[in-house]
C-alpha cells in the first residue's frame, strides 16, 4: 500500500482523488470500526462517524481553516472521538457499572484537536494518569492504540514473544484504569457520559 504523507492526504481531499480517500479508509477505518465495536456501537456507526469525520475534515479544509499540528491519523482520531461521543450522549446509553467506554491513551498532539468542554476534561484526566505509566509501559500502549500487531510491537521494542507483549500490555493497561477509576473526578465525567 501506497503511504501518503499530510500534505498529500490534505491535498487529495481536496481535491476528492480517489486514491487518497480509498487510502484513508483503508489505513484508518479499522482502527475506528475496532474502537467503536469496543465501545458497544455496531460497524453502522462507524462507518457514519467515518463519513462525517470527512465532510467535517473536507469542509475545513475547502475553507483553508485547517492546519495540522499532528499526524493525520491523531486528528482523526480525535474528530472520531468527538463524534462518537456525541453519538452516545444523543441516544442516551447508559453503561452498566463496570461496563465504561475503553479508556484510551491520549496523545500531546490531542490537544490540537477540537474538543467539547467533557473531552477536554477526559484527556486532561487520562493525561494526567498517562503520564505516571513508565517509559516502557507508555511506549507499548501508545503502539497497541494506534493499531500495531503484536508482532510489530515486539519487534519494535525487544520483547521475546508475543506472550509477553500481550501480558504487559495488559498489566499496563490495568494500572492506568486503576488509576483513573480511583480519580474522584473520574466519577463525575461518568455521570456526564450516563446523561
Amino acid at each position: 500500500m501506497v503511504v501518503f504523507s499530510n500534505d498529500e492526504i490534505l491535498s487529495g481531499i481536496r481535491r476528492k482523488d480517489r486514491a487518497v480517500i480509498t487510502y484513508v479508509y483503508d489505513a484508518y477505518f479499522p482502527v475506528l470500526r475496532n474502537m467503536i465495536i469496543n465501545q458497544g456501537g455496531e460497524e453502522v456507526d462507524a462507518r457514519d462517524v467515518f463519513q462525517d469525520s470527512m465532510l467535517i475534515i473536507y469542509d475545513k479544509i475547502r475553507k483553508d481553516e485547517l492546519i495540522l499540528n499532528c499526524e493525520f491519523g491523531t486528528y482523526i482520531f480525535a474528530i472520531w472521538r468527538n463524534l462518537w461521543l456525541k453519538t452516545l450522549k444523543k441516544r442516551r446509553r447508559t453503561y452498566k457499572k463496570g461496563h465504561e467506554p475503553e479508556l484510551m491513551i491520549v496523545e500531546e498532539d490531542w490537544q490540537n484537536a477540537e474538543a467539547d468542554t467533557y473531552d477536554e476534561e477526559y484527556y486532561i484526566l487520562l493525561r494526567k494518569h498517562a503520564a505516571k505509566l513508565d517509559k516502557k509501559c507508555s511506549k507499548l500502549l501508545s503502539l497497541y492504540f494506534q493499531n500495531y500487531s503484536y508482532e510489530e510491537i515486539c519487534e519494535l521494542m525487544g520483547f521475546q514473544d508475543n506472550v509477553q507483549v500481550r501480558k504487559k500490555k495488559h498489566r499496563c493497561k490495568e494500572k492506568l484504569k486503576r488509576w483513573i477509576r480511583n480519580d474522584a473526578f473520574y466519577e463525575s465525567l461518568l455521570k456526564q457520559i450516563k446523561g
